[in-house]
């Protein structure tokens, strides 16, 4: 469902592009964020710190949420850990762990 769960479009994928049931329009990324940030890496040949920076604080601070917008004493900690390869391997909520890659390596 796009949108709210229980007013909202539905959508079908398809060849991992999601559309609405008709075809006639996107209903959004499928991209993930992971992907997005490696794409950004290869394709802009960005620094990784300037791209972090538009991918994760730039959006957290637009948002309201400049007490998760970085790395600091007293902020809480909601982070992403990547792998070598740009992979997420663990996601954190509220210093929580959430995910955690399933091949035991974090």
């Amino acid at each position: 469902m796009l949108g709210h769960y229980e007013h909202g479009l539905p959508f079908i994928i398809e060849d991992d592009v999601a559309e609405l049931p008709d075809r006639t329009s996107f209903a959004g990324s499928m991209a993930t964020f992971d992907r997005l940030v490696r794409n950004m890496l290869r394709m802009a040949r960005a620094p990784l710190a300037d791209v972090i920076t538009m991918a994760a604080r730039t959006p957290a601070r637009i948002m309201g949420f400049a007490d998760r917008s970085e790395i600091a004493s007293g902020m809480r900690a909601y982070l992403t850990f990547f792998k070598e390869d740009i992979r997420v391997s663990r996601t954190m909520v509220a210093g929580r762990t959430v995910y955690l890659k399933g091949d035991g390596e974090a």
